[in-house]
């Protein structure tokens, strides 16, 4: 079993710590579905570049819709590192 990363940092670097030390271990399970800390970092750093390209740099809220599902929270981890990319 591969062992835990410390818990300093922020939520953003945990995953990524997680995408790094153990890609394969799952972040999130839902039913039959399942998304891996890998999967989680680079389906949510596409989605960031792409809102990051298109969208207006004001900042305007985008509303998203869901459930329990992986897709929500790609989004939500989307979500932070667009902030992010925005702020930087």
């Amino acid at each position: 079993m591969t062992a835990l990363p410390p818990l300093d940092g922020d939520l953003l670097e945990r995953i990524d710590r997680w995408a790094r030390v153990a890609p394969t271990r799952l972040a999130h399970v839902s039913g039959e579905r399942s998304l891996t800390y890998a999967e989680l970092t680079r389906r949510s750093n596409a989605l960031a570049d792409h809102l990051t390209a298109t969208l207006p740099p004001d900042g305007a809220p985008v509303v998203i819709e869901g459930h329990k599902e992986p897709e929500l929270l790609i989004i939500r981890t989307c979500r932070s590192r667009t902030t992010c990319r925005r702020s930087a």
